[in-house]
């Protein structure tokens, strides 16, 4: 009986653990929500692309509706959502 107590115990800490991981990170979707959100603020000079994650950030590209000679990305934080822009010339 202790045994099976014990099993459901750590079954209980690792459901928690993770919906409180969930709680208190930015998901992909969200990421979503937060580009679209960065583009409407900026008069919709974009449009949002992939998304990627890398090292604790999502990655998004943004493709330009103007011809434009530029890359640029929005790199948000997994965890507080803030939001960098990074634009790079085209060669």
């Amino acid at each position: 009986m202790k045994k099976l107590m014990g099993i459901l115990l750590t079954i209980v800490l690792i459901i928690a653990a993770s919906l409180i991981y969930d709680y208190f990170t930015v998901s992909k979707k969200e990421a979503r929500q937060i580009a679209e959100r960065y583009v409407a603020s900026e008069s919709f000079k974009w449009k949002v692309g992939s998304i990627s994650r890398d090292r604790g950030t999502w990655v998004v590209y943004l493709s330009s509706v103007d011809a434009v000679n530029e890359i640029t990305w929005l790199i948000i934080n997994n965890r507080s959502g803030s939001v960098n822009k990074i634009t790079q010339p085209m060669k």
